[in-house]
């Protein structure tokens, strides 16, 4: 690494910022005014990545601030790296921050006297400036800040609330996570079918807690399954029955359930293979499974999801695993499923990378609502329905 080597001042910096618990971005006033652009300025560090000189994003915590241009009011988001971390730990401890920030806020809303405030505590407390020697590293500096702007500008997020939640979910007998990720099943298929695709199941992830076990973390559940298939087929296919359909969904949301059950339980298949796989000696001959081709196209994951819920986030997310996939985080309330939507302008050819990426989000959170609306209205009495 250049930076380390031209100064050993550099190294003893960086060094100081690895060490740390978790980091704390201050971004200065921000005009964020809609969920996309706060959601952009914490994954992208603004238009172009103009900030990202003051993010270090391989930190598994990093808290980032700014004040509302509008309401001159602190407001304050968090980008996590995910190797030594899970969502729901990191959503505890933001739970954790906010809750210890409304607890200490005195009453009339002023800021503390700093007299009040100890000088021993205070010098304690007190920055230090972290020096960096960058001669020589000019070169080097304009196309890391080239390949930032490239890489931000290549992504495409949209969001979405559809018009009801759990409430009505779990009115119509269903378990709200199954519910969902059968919206994400249907609204797919309608995608590719509107882009000419063949009629597959895309390989989706979907995160699991093993936090029953010592040590344990996520086990994939696999939400395209022959019962999902089914479901999205009876849906798209004019000639079904209502009743045909609501049987569909809810063998394809029993079996979800049931498999969720398993991986909780650390009975998945996933990470087992993937810990077998990581155990091959050097020179040990791979297995063949590993090297099947519907192996390796059933693990790339077009649909990368996982529901964390917390009235503590606007929003939240992560940019898509496949190239031709989507990040789809969602966050399951009383009146409403939200949904942040996440995929590159990169995949597809020349002609297609500068406009299709944004075409296809839009286009995925149209599908999202027709879907959610779709699966409500099997549940609801006929306009033509006789009424006492």
């Amino acid at each position: 690494m250049k930076l380390i080597q031209i100064d050993p001042t550099n190294a003893d910096s960086l060094a100081e910022i690895e060490s740390a618990a978790f980091v704390i971005a201050l971004d200065g006033t921000q005009t964020l005014d809609t969920p996309v652009t706060k959601s952009r300025h914490l994954w992208h560090a603004g238009d172009g990545g103009k900030l990202s000189n003051n993010r270090f994003v391989d930190k598994p915590a990093q808290f980032i601030c700014w004040t509302d241009q509008s309401s001159n009011t602190a407001r304050g988001g968090l980008m996590g790296e995910h190797s030594a971390m899970d969502g729901t730990p990191l959503v505890r401890l933001c739970e954790f921050v906010v809750e210890n920030i409304e607890k200490a806020s005195p009453a009339s809303n002023e800021l503390l006297d700093q007299d009040t405030i100890n000088a021993e505590r205070r010098d304690t407390l007190a920055p230090k400036h972290l020096e960096f020697n960058e001669n020589g590293l000019e070169t080097s500096t304009a196309e890391a800040w080239n390949e930032i702007k490239n890489l931000t500008n290549s992504q495409v997020l949209g969001y979405t609330l559809t018009g009801y939640g759990k409430g009505a979910i779990k009115k119509a007998g269903f378990s709200p996570d199954a519910w969902t990720q059968m919206i994400i099943q249907l609204a797919y298929s309608r995608l590719v079918a509107s882009e000419g695709g063949e009629n597959i199941p895309a390989a989706t992830y979907e995160a699991a807690m093993t936090r029953l076990f010592a040590n344990g973390r996520t086990e994939c559940v696999r939400s395209a399954t022959s019962e999902s298939a089914l479901f999205t087929n009876a849906m798209n296919d004019s000639a079904k029955t209502n009743e045909e359909r609501k049987s569909a969904l809810k063998a394809a949301i029993k079996i979800h359930i049931e498999n969720m059950k398993q991986a909780g339980l650390a009975q998945g298949c996933d990470r087992h293979l993937f810990g077998l796989k990581k155990s091959l000696l050097p020179n040990e001959q791979v297995p063949d499974i590993f090297n099947d081709e519907l192996f390796n196209v059933s693990a790339t994951w077009t649909l990368s999801t996982s529901q964390i819920s917390s009235m503590s986030f606007d929003t939240y997310g992560w940019g898509e695993v496949a190239p031709n996939g989507f990040g789809i985080a969602y966050a399951i309330f009383e009146d409403y499923l939200q949904f942040t939507i996440t995929n590159t302008i990169l995949y597809g050819t020349a002609e297609e990378k500068n406009g299709k990426g944004k075409e296809r989000n839009d286009k995925f959170v149209t599908f999202l609502n027709e879907a959610a609306n779709d699966m409500l209205m099997l549940f609801r009495p006929s306009q033509h329905q006789s009424k006492l």
